[in-house]
């Protein structure tokens, strides 16, 4: 876990948030029939806890939206942040920003939850209200336990945080969707008969993702039982061994034949199309910026397109920023003035005068 400083009695840990979260999953999954709206609540609550617990494990002001002060903090007299706001901090001071997919789920979480804080009615619950929420919660869930054992390890190790008895808990949740998968026997049946593929949906473990393609080596496909946020994988030679090396973005590859881990920056070397030389090295177009997941010359030229390493996003064409000169693999219209996901263009410099 990282370190922290000694702090003063009864100043909030990062134990304390972590026990709080674990009350209110045990909470969300006991009340997922009886009280389904405090469930709702119950389960966002436990994961805003989780991303500012992580936040404190790095310093106790990056919980703090603003105007950060020990004592009002100690006393619980502060405005936490919102979840943009974790989200930012996470990746632009803590250098561990959410995945893609666990993003997508935990904001869908969070929209679900202002719902039924503003709107929702207990007696409009009924079986597929009650699927979707099971099915909601299953992949937040699982998406917590994957940042928890491997991104953050390190901070959560030593926790008194039991996954294991938690994860009991969400049986009932997996009888639910259990239950649709079963219900789209026919239409998978359909899709493979018509000579389509299905895989295993990392999220919710059934093979009932539908596999496309987009070119011969990048692949997507999204899961027709828990419709969760497409997952996108990029299939290439291994360098060690030759055998397929799969890359579902992130941290790069890691070869489950050879055992061999190729970061990002090494794959954007080895796959580029395009390949950089003294004689072209102003005028090549990558690497370039990838405007889906912000990352920094993670894109190459590959496949009659372009695709972005660290991501797994392929689009046909790149544009150049009108006001830093880098390609970008989004929308650079009226980039001179507003920048692209590598600056921020003239504005702040209008601003500023």
């Amino acid at each position: 876990m990282n370190s922290q400083k000694p702090t003063a009695p009864g100043f909030p840990r990062v134990e304390d948030l972590i026990a709080n979260a674990t009350d209110f999953l045990n909470s969300a999954t006991a009340e997922l029939t009886s009280r389904p709206k405090h469930s709702v609540i119950a389960f966002y609550s436990a994961v805003e806890l989780i991303l500012k617990a992580r936040l404190m494990a790095e310093h106790w002001t990056l919980a703090v939206s603003k105007n950060a002060d020990r004592g009002s903090f100690a006393t619980g007299d502060f405005v936490s942040v919102s979840f943009d706001e974790a989200c930012a901090r996470l990746q632009n001071i803590v250098g561990s920003p959410l995945p893609d997919n666990a993003k997508a789920h935990f904001n869908s979480l969070r929209k679900h939850r202002n719902k039924m804080v503003h709107f929702y009615h207990e007696g409009e619950t009924n079986k597929n209200a009650l699927e979707d929420i099971a099915l909601e919660q299953l992949l937040g869930w699982r998406a917590l336990v994957s940042l928890m054992e491997n991104q953050w390890q390190n901070t959560f190790a030593n926790m008194v945080f039991d996954i294991t008895a938690i994860d009991d808990r969400f049986s009932e949740h997996r009888l639910y969707a259990k239950a649709k998968f079963q219900s789209l026997a026919d239409r998978i049946k359909s899709i493979e008969e018509k000579g389509g593929t299905l895989v295993v949906c990392p999220s919710c473990t059934f093979k009932a993702a539908e596999r496309n393609q987009d070119t011969t080596s990048i692949f997507w496909s999204r899961c027709l039982v828990c419709n969760s946020y497409p997952r996108r994988w990029m299939v290439t030679p291994c360098p060690t061994c030759g055998r397929d090396l799969i890359n579902e973005g992130d941290d790069g590859a890691h070869c489950g034949h050879c055992d061999t881990q190729v970061s990002v920056e090494e794959l954007v070397v080895e796959l580029n199309e395009e390949k950089i030389t003294k004689d072209n090295y102003f005028e090549a177009m990558t690497p370039a910026n990838c405007s889906a997941c912000s990352g920094y010359h993670t894109v190459i030229k590959w496949e009659d397109g372009f695709v972005c390493i660290a991501c797994i996003e392929f689009t046909d064409d790149l544009a150049c920023c009108g006001w830093c000169n880098e390609y970008n693999n989004g929308d650079v219209q009226l980039s001179s003035l507003h920048g692209c996901s590598h600056c921020d263009g003239n504005v702040k410099l209008l601003n500023d005068d």
